[in-house]
Formats: C-alpha cells, structure tokens, sequence
C-alpha cells in the first residue's frame, strides 16, 4: 500500500503529464461553453424571430397610440422584437430600451406576467425588467451605447459609416411619437466603440455627449 510520501512521488514524477492534462481538460471545457452558448443564442435568437404577440398585447397599445395605423402598431411590435434580439446579444448587461413607444410595448407585454416570464425565459435565459431612467448620465449613456452597436450589429450596420438609423433607434421618429426620442445620426456615427460587452466602460465621453429629445426606459436584468 502506498503511503504519503509515495503517492508525493508519483505526482512530482508524472506533473507535467498532469499539468498537460489539466490543461487539455480546461481546454476542452471551455470549447464546450462557447459551442453551448453559440447553440442557445441561435435558439433564442429563432424563437424571437417567430414569436407571435398576442392580438390582446396589439390591441392594448393601439388604446395608447390611437393615432397609429394597423401597419404602424405592427412597426412597433418589430422594434419590440428588435430589442429583444439587442438583449440577447449584449446577454445580461444593462441595454437603453431606445424608443419611447417599444418602451410602452414592453410594459403592456410585462403586465402579462405569466406569458412575459415564459417568453423571457425562452428567448433570453432570465427574465428581463424594466427600470425607469437612471439620473447618472454615464450610465444611461453606456446603456445608449450599448444598444447602439449591438443593433448595428444586429442590422449588419458599419456604426460609424451607417447612412441610415438601426430600426430601433429611427421609429419614435418615423411614427412622430409625441416626446419620442430622436437620435441624430452624426452623432451616432462619432460613438467609440470600447466593447459594448465589457463590466466597465472607460472615461471616454469627452467630445461625445450625447443631445435627445426625451429619453425611453430602460430595461435590464
């Protein structure tokens, strides 16, 4: 039977055939997360493309914006879908809502918390809240940034080249919302791109503060 000091001897012995292993095991695992992860995205990423809003979710915002045609309310539930489809690129940072009428989308859809929960959890993985506006410019204006780029992304849209706004961030403007949000593409485009994906966004606001009619909600985990 071995004791401790043979057993102390086998390891040192064989160490670099077990720090080889580790390391081929840590390896391993880590391509299985990303693989999984690449998996579940395109999962989520297909259940929103196909999700139904209920006829009773489309009636009650057209009660809201009464001036909104069929075809517009319609618009408003494809920028809902486009802000789902934001969150589930950025995963569970904090993402601005962008539009004030998705904003109301969104708080008609949670107020069905039952289905809400059931759809968050299928097509994000949690179940996203909706905050009010943060009084801390920094943080809102991450959130902005944040959306920015992942809807370029989503659009396939060079943002600092783009001639035209990511759906998201044109309809409060195209649907003349009263005390929509309207965002200035040449402003959009000086965005710094610093990795929407990161905890910690640098001190960089210098020469990009940011001028919007109205701000939207934002929701977040």
């Amino acid at each position: 039977m071995l004791d401790v000091s043979d057993i102390i001897q086998v390891l040192e012995y064989n160490k670099m055939e077990i720090l080889v292993l580790l390391i081929v095991i840590t390896t391993l695992g880590l391509l299985i997360v990303s693989l999984l992860k690449k998996v579940f995205s395109k999962y989520r990423k297909e259940y929103i493309e196909q999700y139904i809003f209920s006829n009773s979710l489309i009636q009650k915002l057209k009660q809201q914006y009464p001036q909104l045609n069929t075809k517009e309310i319609k618009s408003v539930f494809e920028g809902l879908r486009s802000y789902f489809q934001i969150c589930n690129i950025v995963g569970d940072k904090e993402v601005a809502t962008v539009s004030v009428v998705v904003a109301s989308a969104l708080s008609e859809f949670i107020r069905d918390y039952k289905e809400y929960k059931l759809f968050c959890a299928k097509s994000l993985g949690y179940t996203l809240i909706q905050n009010s506006l943060s009084n801390e410019y920094n943080l809102e204006y991450k959130k902005i940034k944040r959306a920015w780029f992942a809807s370029c992304e989503l659009e396939k849209l060079n943002s600092s080249k783009t001639k035209r706004l990511p759906f998201l961030f044109s309809l409060d403007e195209r649907l003349k919302i009263k005390n929509g949000n309207v965002y200035p593409i040449e402003q959009m485009q000086k965005l710094k791109h610093i990795g929407f994906l990161e905890d910690n966004i640098r001190e960089e606001y210098k020469g990009e503060k940011l001028t919007f009619s109205n701000h939207a909600d934002t929701g977040y985990r």
